[in-house]
């Protein structure tokens, strides 16, 4: 990854849903940047109307200290198509959090 984070949470995610095995994977432009590939999300819960991954982000070029790792958590709202997302950069006060609209696409 070129340069250092300045933003932890992005502008678009993409959320991605394997329906056969209820896997949940994650992309965004730091993932891309860092891994390459989409990320695996734990599904801490979900619901008929929500559903709720979480991820980890190591290496996370920092200005200060090198590199630093996040712990991110996702709220997908299904019936509304609208997500909340929150970040916690680990050893630091730094939180972040985000909400908007979602774009349901069916492969």
């Amino acid at each position: 990854m070129g340069g250092v984070v300045n933003n932890l949470v992005g502008d678009r995610i993409f959320a991605i849903r394997d329906v056969s095995t209820k896997e949940v994977y994650v992309i965004d432009g730091l993932i891309d940047a860092i891994l390459k590939d989409p990320l695996k999300a734990d599904v801490k819960s979900e619901s008929e109307s929500r559903l709720a991954p979480s991820w980890r982000v190591d290496r996370i070029p920092l200005k200060r200290d090198g590199s630093g790792s996040a712990v991110y958590g996702m709220i997908l709202f299904k019936n509304m198509l609208e997500a909340s997302e929150n970040m916690r950069l680990l050893g630091w006060d730094n939180n972040e959090h985000a909400n908007g609209t979602c774009a349901l696409e069916h492969r």
